[in-house]
């Protein structure tokens, strides 16, 4: 018989099949197993008695408000007609998991001043946030119905119909309702005014994503024919410019969306910006700008031909920094791309006049298209 040596053990293949042989490993196996438990206990008593990083005694709970919270929602309780304090209230409440109350703070905001298309949207916005499609816009539509006369208000319903399209899971028969739900929405729009170009435009983009889904080629046509009138009247509305509300809106307040994805054959695009200016508008010095961001003029946007000027009013702090801006004038698809591009404006903290206040600058920017 051959005998196999194992390597490292000592021992011959005959040696490890005899009673011996399994005795004396059986006692070996068996103080390796004390000995190794022993070394686990030390081992956990050992971790056990580090530092350990503190744990939250409730977990997936709302945490609590703090002081300044508190002495906020005291203010903003006390003056309702508060927009700014409630909108920073709403975004503290919904950061620290208090939805319910940021629901409750925007929606007596949105009731103490029901003609504010924004304290609406800033409502519907935080159900959407939440996953909650239907009961935003069932806010906005009763909101609406109330306020028939509203142009913009009914606009900011079809507006949520128009964005939840993008939604590649939407069924055909939902996105069909919603269509008609946005067109509808729309079309009270314009009855309330008939100029209103916002609404004008939404209701072409409405057509044609009607028109995408028909399988009747007649019918598509005719949706076709029919967005293209509705952009013709857009392109050429005499109301090229509306006075928007006098309210600040804190860049701070809630952070602003991500941007699109990129567009297939984007780099083919030639980009093309409005001309701005600005001055101080308290009639003090006019601070000196150190960085500097154009805003985009959508292609789409210049091929309906709409133009003009936006305006838009800046607060300034002493680092430099815009905290808040106003629209002043506003034209439909220009005003946002101007506000997204002063936001990101910073001047030099040397020349503001007083790092206590802010200074308040007034932004100009020009859409024009090239003859």
């Amino acid at each position: 018989m051959r005998v196999f040596r194992f390597p490292f053990s000592g021992l011959d293949e005959e040696d490890v099949m005899t009673p011996r042989t399994l005795s004396i490993s059986s006692a070996a196996i068996a103080v390796g197993i004390a000995a190794a438990s022993l070394i686990s206990l030390r081992t956990a008593d050992a971790v056990s008695a580090l530092p350990q990083p503190p744990r939250d005694p409730r977990p997936n709970q709302t945490r609590p408000a703090t002081a300044a919270e508190k002495q906020l929602e005291a203010n903003v309780r006390s003056t309702p007609q508060d927009w700014r304090g409630a909108q920073e209230l709403a975004r503290l409440q919904e950061s620290r998991g208090a939805l319910a109350e940021a629901e409750a703070t925007l929606r007596r905001s949105a009731e103490a001043a029901p003609s504010e298309t924004t304290r609406w949207q800033a409502l519907a916005a935080l159900y959407n946030r939440r996953g909650q499609f239907e009961r935003a816009v069932e806010t906005l539509e009763d909101a609406a119905e109330r306020e028939a006369s509203n142009a913009p208000l009914h606009h900011l319903v079809a507006t949520f119909y128009f964005a939840k399209l993008s939604d590649a899971a939407l069924r055909r028969h939902d996105r069909m309702s919603y269509i008609a739900r946005g067109l509808a929405a729309e079309d009270r729009a314009l009855a309330a005014d008939p100029d209103f170009r916002d609404a004008m435009v939404y209701k072409s983009l409405l057509l044609r994503a009607e028109a995408q889904i028909e399988s009747d080629a007649v019918r598509r046509g005719a949706l076709i024919q029919q967005a293209d009138v509705v952009r013709s009247r857009a392109a050429t509305s005499g109301s090229t410019a509306t006075a928007t509300s006098s309210e600040w809106e804190s860049v701070t307040a809630y952070p602003a969306p991500p941007p699109p994805p990129p567009v297939t054959g984007a780099a083919d695009i030639e980009w093309v910006y409005g001309e701005t200016s600005f001055a101080a508008a308290d009639g003090m010095s006019t601070p000196k700008k150190v960085k500097d961001v154009r805003p985009v003029y959508p292609p789409m946007v210049m091929r309906l031909g709409i133009q003009g000027r936006v305006v838009v009013e800046a607060a300034i702090d002493g680092r430099g920094v815009v905290v808040a801006t106003r629209v002043v004038e506003s034209i439909p698809w220009l005003t946002q791309p101007t506000i997204h591009a002063v936001r990101q404006w910073r001047f030099d903290p040397a020349t503001i006049p007083s790092a206590a206040a802010p200074v308040v600058i007034r932004a100009e920017a020009r859409f024009f298209a090239e003859k």
